[in-house]
């Protein structure tokens, strides 16, 4: 009897410490969601990798969004008679144009912020959200040094809400 109703006392504590983890892992998933509110969607992630990479390497950004087009080509020749024609190339070609060939609605506010974002980490962050808490980390990253500025302004303007 009395190994039985250890055993029972011992199955309570296991399901009530079950019943807390699940509950605090609600509690976490949903401050987590409200924490990253406009930064959800995979589509902001993964123009966010290109433009990281079209702002270290515009052949590679550009060949992400549009495979070997004419595009990726041009970008390609832009880039080796100069650095910085090949990155607005890519920057343009990034913000424009959408998976499937489709023209992107914002492309010129997104353009320009990106752009921004390149040459002045908190005035891509400042067009693109205003002055908020976003732009003063931006600020305080691109103080401390420019690349991080940098990644984190293409952060914020890609997954900015619209």
């Amino acid at each position: 009897m009395t190994v039985t109703r250890a055993f029972v006392n011992r199955s309570r504590h296991f399901e009530k410490v079950t019943a807390e983890r699940a509950t605090r892992q609600v509690q976490l998933d949903t401050l987590w969601e409200q924490l990253e509110g406009p930064m959800s969607h995979p589509e902001g992630r993964r123009d966010f990798v290109r433009v990281v990479l079209c702002y270290f390497i515009p052949p590679v950004g550009v060949f992400m969004q549009v495979g070997l087009g004419s595009a990726f080509w041009i970008n390609l020749l832009l880039t080796f008679f100069g650095y910085l024609p090949g990155v607005l190339h890519g920057v343009w070609i990034i913000s424009s144009v959408r998976e499937g060939g489709g023209q992107a609605s914002d492309a010129n506010s997104t353009f320009f912020s990106l752009l921004a974002g390149y040459f002045l980490p908190p005035v891509g962050v400042a067009m693109r959200r205003g002055v908020s808490a976003a732009l003063v980390i931006n600020i305080v990253l691109t103080l401390l040094f420019w690349v991080p500025g940098m990644v984190h302004a293409a952060w914020v303007i890609c997954n900015a809400e619209d």
